[in-house]
């Protein structure tokens, strides 16, 4: 019985898993263009000229750009861009960055 309830616990996991699809240059200005994504408390503000605004305790102002199927940013004083790729959930309600290594952060759209 046990084995039961279990095989159907991770099935209904399954059916509610979010699904992502990589973004292209044209999918990223899309999702990122004049919006604005909350990271837990933090929240970054996307233009759509290329400026962007991070924001916690204080506030951070870089550029940013879709190049080569990536989201590309740069946060001055350093003056290399570094790129994500990008993938979009299914629900068009979030949006994932994933650096070279591995790490994923995820924003919630606010608007």
């Amino acid at each position: 019985m046990l084995r039961l309830i279990t095989i159907f616990m991770f099935i209904a996991s399954m059916s509610s898993a979010e699904t992502w699809q990589k973004l292209s240059n044209e999918g990223i200005e899309a999702a990122l263009s004049d919006k604005t994504l909350k990271y837990g408390y933090p929240i970054q503000k996307f233009f759509a000229d290329g400026r962007t605004i991070y924001e916690t305790q204080i506030v951070t102002h870089g550029e940013w750009r879709a190049e080569n199927n990536q989201y590309c940013s740069v946060w001055p004083p350093a003056v290399t861009w570094v790129c994500y790729d990008v993938e979009a959930n299914s629900e068009g309600t979030k949006v994932r960055f994933i650096a070279k290594n591995g790490t994923i952060d995820v924003g919630d759209y606010t608007d």
